[in-house]
């Protein structure tokens, strides 16, 4: 072997060799780049599974958006609808009011036209029974003063019968008193004769029921009397304006002793009749 094919393949083994190296050195890179691209796969790998998650995620997002979407595309449908709704029922209320205000106006025209009619004749008639009334007072005046004078005529023809019965009672009175004495004397003489003191006995008996029917009597006229006296004169006019009949006149009562008694008795008059008359008048009681 020659030198020169001595250096040849030396140089051809410092080729190999430096391509070996370089070659080594490639398989190295390429291992790490190997493992590096292994890392990075596995780290795509994670990524595509979490991006495949999040892309599910992400339709089923979609998805609900789409529903949602549809749902408020209805809605805006429905919306138009209820607006549309509206917008007719406006209108309709719109008629319906003026329709209303027509009809409003017309029960009011009415309404007043009834309203001036009913006052009309609740006018009239209340100037009907005004003028009633007003003749009805007029008429109760009337029956007023008469009944007034009536009153009056009463209390004067009482005055009168009570003058009389008072007179007549002290007559009586005194004729009683009179007779009295004389049976107290004829008694004194015929004490012993039983049929005479009998007789005299009634014969007294009489006399006091005559008295005691005259005190009764007048005691009757002195109640009504002053039941006259207390009367109001107003409540004749009062009972006139419920719808009561005015009553009759009065009359004096007659004494059912006068008839009783003789002409004498009646005519008879003492000076203590006319002092109790006269006490009678000014509100004194008689003294029996």
């Amino acid at each position: 072997m020659t030198s020169a094919e001595g250096d040849n393949i030396i140089e051809l083994f410092d080729n190999w060799f430096k391509h070996y190296t370089e070659v080594t050195n490639h398989l190295a890179e390429m291992e790490e780049n190997f493992k590096r691209a292994s890392v990075h796969i596995e780290t795509l790998t994670k990524t595509n599974a979490r991006l495949q998650s999040d892309c599910s995620i992400l339709q089923e997002t979609v998805g609900s958006y789409q529903q949602q979407l549809h749902t408020v595309c209805d809605l805006e449908d429905e919306v138009q609808n209820l607006k549309q709704k509206i917008a007719e029922k406006e209108q309709d209320l719109l008629n319906k009011a003026t329709e209303s205000t027509a009809t409003i106006d017309r029960i009011k025209q009415a309404h007043e036209y009834e309203m001036e009619s009913s006052l009309a004749s609740v006018k009239a008639e209340y100037d009907t029974k005004i003028t009633d009334l007003e003749s009805q007072l007029k008429m109760e005046t009337e029956v007023e003063r008469s009944l007034q004078s009536q009153l009056e005529d009463l209390k004067r023809d009482k005055d009168k019968e009570i003058s009389r019965i008072t007179m007549e009672y002290e007559s009586k009175l005194v004729k009683a008193h009179r007779q009295k004495a004389q049976y107290i004397q004829q008694q004194q003489q015929i004490l012993n004769q039983d049929v005479m003191r009998k007789k005299m006995q009634h014969m007294k008996e009489n006399y006091e029921g005559e008295i005691a029917a005259l005190k009764s009597q007048i005691q009757d006229l002195k109640h009504m009397l002053e039941s006259v006296h207390q009367r109001r004169p107003g409540k004749d006019n009062e009972d006139n304006a419920f719808g009561e009949q005015p009553q009759p006149k009065l009359q004096p009562q007659k004494l059912y002793l006068q008839d009783r008694q003789s002409p004498r008795q009646r005519g008879q008059l003492s000076l203590r009749a006319q002092r109790n008359v006269s006490k009678y008048r000014s509100g004194s009681s008689i003294k029996l």
